[in-house]
């Protein structure tokens, strides 16, 4: 749930400080790949972020998606520099373990093939009470090393 409201804390942030056009929020297309398409579904950019210097992260939403709800979402999260595979997966894992000390949902599986890894997992959120679910979400983050056609190198997560 506190990923949930980040995001549309992050996306209430992001509208004030880009604009709007069209009411349409203005996001910027940092890693110029347009739009997605998968599954036969076409997922536009519908948020994007550039934190830091070696740190992008855009989303993307089918057409009758909003950020406030949606069943899909595709995410790009891309670290450049010399992080090493191992190490942005050891990160998420450790993050999913710190979030099981709360969150009894916390479920994760750890795969890798071919110099990929995969982490497929389950995380919970409860209404405002505390006294029961309001979200079960199930995540599959695959992290690829890539070297880009300028030799820049780092670490593709696909979500």
């Amino acid at each position: 749930m506190k990923i949930i409201y980040w995001r549309i804390l992050v996306l209430f942030i992001t509208t004030i400080s880009c604009g709007q056009k069209n009411n349409k929020l203005t996001v910027t297309d940092h890693l110029n790949v347009g739009s997605v398409s998968f599954d036969n579904v076409k997922y536009d950019l519908s948020w994007s972020s550039h934190p830091s210097e070696n740190y992008y992260k855009q989303e993307y939403l089918a057409d009758k998606d909003s950020i406030e709800s949606f069943k899909k979402m595709i995410l790009l999260e891309v670290l450049t520099g010399s992080t090493q595979l191992k190490e942005v997966v050891d990160s998420k894992v450790a993050e999913l373990k710190k979030m099981k000390e709360t969150d009894p949902m916390v479920n994760y599986e750890l795969f890798e093939k071919d110099g990929e890894m995969m982490v497929d997992f389950l995380i919970s959120g409860k209404i405002a009470d505390g006294n029961a679910m309001d979200l079960i979400e199930r995540n599959v983050y695959r992290y690829k090393s890539f070297k880009d056609i300028k030799g820049k190198e780092g670490v593709l997560c696909l979500v």
